[in-house]
């Protein structure tokens, strides 16, 4: 076909060999996969068992062996995909076709209490172990940045709206995040509104406000917020966050007493800050680790209003009780923001009946749970890979997702 527009082949995040979605996708073409293309006459064969089956093709420019074999047959010469009856005047046009961009600021925690034991090591360490672990798996497939938490070692956050790591491609800012937390030791309080509003300064008014596509915030933290900004503020033991923890002497009765109001509960404060992220149209996913069970509550709300309640009765917030659970927590979220599955379309198709999703040269059939189908929240539309299919392409990866316009849309396996 002339004009023909190049797909773009899912970000070129995905590395493993041609193939790899075979066992998704063998019973959508029962025939011969097989394309050849060269120039010179006009012969060409359909393959068997797809849309298009049959004779030669006529006109157009050389067979692309990328449409040969199964679902649209296969041309040669000037024959173009498929031929004769079965199919050979289709016409597929590649389209553009990009996955969603997807943009994460990891708000982290690295206050005194994550000095503290657990498991075979202390806090800090195990999650710099499981952070590093979900970053690795999500390298190329994201951009993402970080914003420590506090910035000096008591309650201070730096002015400004950098982040401690800038959001980047995976490639650049995953190194950079594991050699800033090897670089940092825990020390300070627990300033968690003050982190969240630099992340929503940062995604709104600073350097992160050019970026396009969807962004998210994961906070993760050991306790609750405190540093509060109000001198005045006074809270009773059952708010302070050093009574709260049980750090507190047995002796001492309210830990926020006597100008120590700043290790008060700054719950509304922290709620208010993921309402404006919200707002803004960025989600907080919220991972509590061990050190979290006394603020539960205020957690659950937080994860609420951050549209990303994991249930609908307690804990609904990430729960973390182990160091594995960690890994696999952040491994999940990380993992389930790789919008690969999401493709944008750049124009209107012109016949929705006419629209194919080709995998590594494969055409997915669009019925079923394992399909597709699009999301009209989009203009144009998006379209979106579903169920098993889309978590192979999302875990193990494949090396192209193309979407094609003009040949009749495949809505079954055969």
């Amino acid at each position: 076909m002339t004009g023909k527009i190049r797909a773009i082949c899912a970000r070129s995040l995905f590395l493993t060999s041609l193939g790899l979605l075979g066992w998704a996708l063998a019973s959508g073409c029962s025939g011969s996969t097989s394309g050849t293309r060269t120039s010179g006459d006009a012969s060409g064969s359909g393959g068997s068992g797809g849309v298009a089956s049959g004779g030669a093709g006529s006109g157009g420019t050389a067979g692309d062996s990328s449409l040969g074999g199964g679902v649209f047959g296969s041309g040669s010469g000037d024959g173009g995909p498929g031929g004769g009856d079965g199919g050979g005047d289709c016409g597929g046009q590649q389209v553009d076709a990009a996955p969603r961009e997807v943009h994460l600021v990891i708000v982290l925690d690295r206050s005194e209490s994550m000095t503290k034991g657990w498991e075979a090591s202390d806090r800090w360490t195990m999650v710099k172990g499981a952070l590093g672990t979900a970053l690795d798996a999500i390298e190329g497939r994201m951009s993402v940045g970080l914003q420590l938490f506090p910035t000096d070692d008591h309650c201070g956050m730096d002015p400004g709206t950098d982040l401690s790591v800038a959001v980047a491609p995976g490639a650049t800012a995953v190194p950079a995040i594991k050699a800033r937390l090897e670089a940092t030791a825990p020390g300070g309080a627990t300033p968690t509104a003050g982190a969240l509003e630099r992340a929503l300064r940062y995604l709104t008014e600073g350097a992160g406000s050019a970026l396009e596509g969807d962004r998210y915030v994961l906070l993760a933290t050991d306790g609750g917020p405190n540093c509060n900004q109000d001198p005045a503020m006074t809270c009773p033991a059952t708010t302070c966050t050093t009574n709260m923890d049980g750090d507190c002497p047995a002796v001492v009765e309210n830990c926020c007493s006597g100008g120590a109001a700043d290790a008060c509960l700054d719950d509304a404060r922290t709620v208010q800050q993921v309402r404006d992220l919200r707002a803004a149209g960025i989600e907080t996913f919220v991972v509590g680790i061990p050190g979290t069970t006394a603020y539960a509550d205020m957690l659950d709300e937080l994860a609420t209003e951050g549209g990303t309640a994991t249930s609908e009765s307690s804990p609904r917030y990430f729960e973390v009780v182990d160091a594995a659970s960690l890994g696999e927590t952040l491994t999940s979220i990380t993992r389930d923001l790789v919008r690969s599955c999401e493709l944008a379309l750049e124009t209107e198709p012109p016949d929705r009946a006419k629209v194919n999703v080709t995998i590594d040269g494969e055409v997915l059939p669009k019925a079923g749970d394992d399909g597709w189908d699009y999301d009209d929240s989009t203009t144009p539309p998006t379209v979106v890979i579903k169920g098993a299919t889309c978590e192979h392409v999302k875990s193990a990866g494949v090396e192209s997702v193309r979407v094609e316009f003009g040949c009749p849309t495949v809505e079954e396996p055969r």
